[in-house]
């Protein structure tokens, strides 16, 4: 009898953390969309939690760096700083920085990103710009 109790005591002792899993609500990891440039309008459609990861070639400019410009929180949340990636090829002279974007809530807006100087330069001063229609739906 106090082997049966013992089995049952460690088995219950096991099992706890596991059902304290499994009351815990899960979030499912959002889809990666990415986009790149394109001579046609750029879009992207996304549920709440994906994520937007933007590709552009950028040639490196002291000082210069790419950035959302009034980007509506509401709907995309930018997830870091722009990350530049050099492309090592022979005749290259830059590479792609990527920025990432998570979908918070439902809704449409322009993502518009610009490489600038600084934050408060507009579209009109910047080296170049991108843009992306986004529209985002609530998920399952």
């Amino acid at each position: 009898m106090k082997k049966i109790l013992i089995t049952v005591t460690v088995f219950l002792l096991l099992s706890l953390p596991l059902s304290a899993c499994a009351g815990a609500e899960q979030i499912p990891e959002g889809a990666l969309v990415v986009v790149t440039p394109s001579p046609r309008p750029v879009s992207a459609n996304l549920k709440v939690g994906d994520i937007l990861e933007v590709r552009l070639p950028t040639i490196p400019n002291k000082g210069f760096s790419w950035q959302a410009q009034n980007l509506d929180s509401n709907i995309l949340k930018q997830d870091g700083e722009a990350v530049y990636v050099e492309d090592d090829g022979v005749n290259s002279a830059g590479g792609t920085s990527t920025l990432r974007f998570k979908a918070v809530g439902a809704g449409s807006t322009e993502l518009i990103l610009i490489f600038a100087s600084s934050p408060d330069a507009s579209p009109a001063m910047s080296a170049q710009s991108f843009s992306v229609s986004v529209e985002v739906v609530k998920g399952n």
